[in-house]
């Protein structure tokens, strides 16, 4: 028969004892949970040891980040990743140019009918410096000027007349390198345009006519389609030192490229300072109606 030796017994009395308070600790736990020795309340005050630490070291502390909302967890979660922190480089984005760098060097007419919502040409045209011009009859808000008086369709050369002799007047194309006449139911590549301007603004001492030709030249000169067509200043101060009679029924930009044709005609400029006829590159304009994949979009006076 085996005897087992006394310090074989006191082992096993201190391994009982262990378990026991062991277990003890997990009771207590269970039936606790809000104890302050491992759980920082949201009321803890400072006299804890380790809250009280970091406060000393300015540490930025999480009361029960379970009861927060998304957003302010947002801040907690660090992304890690070694190709954007590593070695890998990310050069700036480069920002394109846009309509808004010539905002002060230029500005556009588009006359309004009754029927063309100036809403929808502000938000097309949003970074286009422009003035929507609406007959005077017209009480939407939205319409930036009004012209003297009411026309048909057949007498737009009459608006026309009308809208640039306002400028005559006022004097108001001084303070623009560029004067730009625009249909509302153009739709014109807007990176196309900034080139156009970039080149105009910067030779604006020379008498630039911007179009596409209606026809071949004659006894005064081209004309320029009037779905947009655009001007030197300086042209404008030409139109306002002639002498020109109002026009009657007719097209309206007809009238103005001869017009200011005859007019520059007959100031005997050099060969340098006479008109130059800056032909449009028509791929880039849409007139009306623009159909590309799901894109379907029609406008004019004959929807």
């Amino acid at each position: 028969m085996l005897v087992k030796p006394s310090h074989f017994y006191k082992r096993q009395t201190w391994l009982l004892v262990l378990v026991a308070i062991l277990s003890a600790l997990s009771i207590t736990f269970l039936l606790f949970p809000n104890s302050r020795l491992l759980h920082l309340s949201e009321d803890g005050d400072s006299d804890n040891s380790f809250y009280g630490y970091l406060e000393h070291n300015q540490t930025k502390v999480i009361q029960n980040p379970f009861k927060k909302t998304s957003s302010k967890l947002l801040d907690l979660r660090k992304f890690y990743n070694e190709r954007f922190n590593g070695t890998f480089v990310r050069p700036p984005k480069r920002i394109p140019k846009t309509l808004l760098s010539f905002r002060n060097d230029y500005l556009a007419l588009i006359p309004l009918s009754r029927n063309e919502d100036p809403s929808w040409i502000k938000n097309l045209y949003s970074d286009l410096n422009f003035v929507s011009i609406c007959d005077k009859n017209d009480t939407r808000e939205l319409c930036d000027m009004y012209s003297p008086r009411l026309y048909s369709y057949y007498e737009l050369t009459k608006k026309t007349f009308d809208m640039f002799n306002f400028f005559c007047k006022s004097g108001a194309h001084k303070q623009y390198k560029v004067i730009l006449k625009m249909d509302f139911d153009l739709f014109i590549d807007k990176k196309y345009l900034y080139e156009v301007l970039d080149y105009m603004v910067k030779n604006n001492d020379r008498r630039i006519y911007f179009g596409d030709p209606m026809i071949v030249p004659g006894e005064n000169g081209i004309a320029m389609n009037g779905k947009i067509y655009g001007v030197t200043s300086n042209i404008i101060d030409d139109y306002c030192s002639c002498s020109n009679p109002e026009p009657e029924s007719g097209l309206e930009d007809l009238w103005f490229g001869y017009t200011i044709g005859n007019c520059i005609k007959g100031k005997k400029y050099s060969l340098k300072d006479g008109l130059l006829y800056y032909n449009s590159l028509e791929h880039f304009i849409f007139h009306k109606k623009y159909k590309w994949g799901n894109v379907n979009y029609s406008s004019g006076r004959k929807l």
